[in-house]
């Protein structure tokens, strides 16, 4: 198996604004050409976009909008595991020999209609991913004995980490207090433990 490696990154700005994915996509992927030397779109054998999003052919979109000319090329869509899935569809082709250099592009809006899923009506107020959430952690607590402070200590964590990044949607720095604190959303989850749709 071949070794694969990640040889540039770009990256938007995480927002509550409406703008198009496309838009998205095509900014961050800018970046990439912008910022690693030797890349050029003649390089490119594939183009993945992780999303959400119902925009169709997105992959193409994208191809056409930078130049890259690419014989592979399709989304990836698994809600929160969309971008992973993608990362892992292109170290396959890159370790497998079907491809040697994979553009990996992903974004989603604030209106993203993955947030609600429509395809079982009889999940009622359970469409929504917040209520999986939920019910895994309560399964955690459970078997764990995870307790609402410990829940809060990996909100404060994470809130934490994105003040670093300038790129966050949030640079608010949380305090364990005021996660627990926030208002409840399930039984088990309020909003500071939660991610923002952007």
């Amino acid at each position: 198996m071949r070794k694969v490696a990640v040889i540039g990154s770009g990256s938007s700005n995480f927002t509550k604004e409406e703008i198009p994915v496309e838009t998205l996509l095509l900014e961050s992927t800018k970046q990439i050409f912008d910022t690693t030397r030797n890349l050029s779109q003649n390089l490119i054998d594939g183009v993945i976009v992780s999303t959400n999003d119902n925009s169709k052919y997105l992959s193409a979109i994208l191809s056409e909008l930078t130049g890259i000319k690419p014989k592979i090329a399709h989304p990836v869509e698994h809600l929160c595991r969309s971008g992973s899935n993608a990362v892992i569809s292109a170290y396959s082709y890159i370790a497998s020999g079907l491809a040697d250099v994979i553009l990996v592009s992903g974004a989603d809006t604030i209106n993203n209609p993955g947030q609600v899923l429509e395809w079982d009506q009889s999940r009622g107020e359970l469409s929504h991913p917040i209520y999986w959430g939920s019910m895994l952690t309560k399964a955690h607590q459970r078997k764990f004995n995870t307790t609402e402070e410990e829940l809060a200590i990996v909100s404060a964590k994470n809130h934490k980490q994105a003040m670093d990044n300038p790129n966050s949607y949030s640079h608010e720095p949380y305090t364990i207090s005021q996660i627990m604190n926030s208002k409840i959303i399930t039984d088990d989850l309020r909003i500071l433990d939660c991610s923002y749709p952007c």
